[in-house]
């Protein structure tokens, strides 16, 4: 019973270890639409693993976007005003 048990939690790691890998590319980088790109990737990945088409196709319309030159203006730009944003309510305090 223990060794079927062990087998099943090894099949889990298995499955589902793209994940990690992906945690670790987001964790490799600094920069804003990397991260972004990284986080598309995961999305599509996970989206995958469903039974609804619905979020696949979701999915994969923003990581288009995403990989853009308009997605990567955007990104950039919301990382930027949060910063700023940030930054304003530090000094604030």
């Amino acid at each position: 019973m223990a060794i079927s048990g062990i087998l099943e939690q090894w099949k889990l790691i298995r499955e589902w270890a793209p994940v990690l890998a992906y945690g670790q590319d987001y964790l490799a980088t600094d920069d804003p639409h990397k991260r972004a790109l990284v986080i598309g990737d995961a999305a599509e990945w996970l989206a995958a693993k469903t039974e609804n088409r619905l979020d696949d196709r979701y999915v994969a319309h923003v990581v288009a976007i995403l990989k853009s030159k308009e997605g990567e203006a955007l990104v950039r730009d919301i990382v930027a005003d949060l910063s700023a944003v940030s930054s304003a309510v530090e000094r604030a305090k």
